[in-house]
């Protein structure tokens, strides 16, 4: 007779555990580390074609910037 042993399931999200949230390294406001941290450099948000004469709003970083 011929047993099969049940095989242990690896490298699949069955044996992973499960994700934390961590708000210091995720959110992005105001008063937030991460948020703090990515201020202090230039972040490209659009591409010159979509600056026109006409400024407009860009929210980026969770807050409201202008295009121009």
């Amino acid at each position: 007779m011929n047993v099969m042993t049940p095989v242990r399931d690896e490298g699949t999200a069955y044996e992973m555990p499960s994700s934390t949230y961590k708000a210091a390294l995720t959110e992005v406001r105001r008063g937030m580390p991460m948020g703090e941290l990515l201020r202090r450099y230039w972040h490209p948000v659009a591409v010159s074609a979509d600056a026109s004469s006409t400024p407009r709003r860009v929210k980026a970083l969770g807050e409201d910037f202008i295009l121009f």
